[in-house]
């Protein structure tokens, strides 16, 4: 089985679901475009499973009326939702050679329409479940690997806070990596004025801490948008998910739900988190190496 090829019509898809806003038709019409890519991709994985007869040269209502007639589909089954897919193929064209922007509502319908299908298509033709197919695989690092995988294997047990743990650490270890490049505002310079003698030192103290958290998260969202985040979601990440520190001899320190955390942990929350950390893991690697 090429599970390289079902990766990747996974990527596709949540790149498509990224790459959607429905106040710009230029990103709808984006979506669709990878929303496609992602079904053609899962199809010829079921080519190559199955040995269907199609070609490379193929045209895309070929390779689907390939299925059929597979060497290994003995019971003839047919790829589902032919007449939805279709349809995108369809508004896929009409995008990428005519230039019809399409309506948000276009790429809204299509998202649930291919979702569906690749629900159904690895569960029927390659006996996988495509919500378990886990996008961390494409990430190199192999600590923030862990912490994405932890934080699955939390979101399965409906462990959502431990999710959010999870979470916030793989963030640490993605960003680990940039602190050469942009470098994290001294520590000397946090407790500088308590230093400086005069009868107000305790206020000078003050004035450098929120100084120093005030620049450090400038350089944290400097360093988000360089590596391709959106300041919304960033946002978003930051208000909800715990503050998480090491202690000198490793153990790891969680602050649950202080007043930086306005979100209550829940199901949507403890997705967001892992489809966040995860595109960001992704992008550091591309961006930065």
């Amino acid at each position: 089985m090429s599970e390289k090829q079902i990766l990747l019509s996974k990527f596709l898809f949540d790149s498509a679901s990224n790459a959607f806003d429905p106040n710009d038709s230029f990103s709808c019409g984006l979506a669709i475009s990878l929303l496609h890519d992602s079904v053609e991709t899962l199809i010829w994985a079921i080519v190559k499973e199955l040995d269907a007869p199609a070609r490379p040269q193929s045209s895309f209502e070929e390779l689907w009326d390939s299925i059929p007639k597979a060497k290994f589909n003995t019971n003839q089954k047919s790829l589902p939702l032919r007449a939805r897919i279709i349809e995108l193929n369809k508004a896929r064209v009409n995008f990428k050679h005519y230039g019809n922007l399409p309506d948000a509502s276009d790429a809204t319908k299509f998202l649930g329409y291919v979702q569906e299908f690749l629900n159904t298509a690895t569960k029927e033709f390659l006996s996988v479940s495509f919500e378990d197919v886990s996008l961390a695989d494409l990430v190199r690092n192999e600590n923030v690997k862990k912490f994405i995988k932890a934080a699955e294997q939390e979101y399965k047990k409906q462990e959502w806070q431990n999710v959010l743990v999870e979470c916030a650490d793989a963030e640490r270890e993605s960003l680990s990596s940039l602190n050469t490049l942009f470098p994290k505002v001294d520590r000397n310079f946090r407790y500088a004025g308590d230093h400086i003698g005069s009868g107000n030192s305790s206020d000078v103290g003050s004035m450098f801490r929120y100084l120093s958290d005030y620049l450090d998260g400038l350089r944290s969202v400097s360093v988000a948008s360089i590596v391709g985040v959106r300041l919304p979601e960033y946002i978003r990440f930051k208000n909800i998910v715990p503050s998480v520190h090491y202690s000198m001899s490793g153990v790891r320190q969680v602050q649950l739900f202080g007043t930086k955390a306005k979100v209550k942990a829940g199901e949507q929350e403890a997705m967001f988190c892992i489809r966040y950390v995860t595109r960001l893991a992704i992008n550091v690697q591309t961006n930065v190496g």
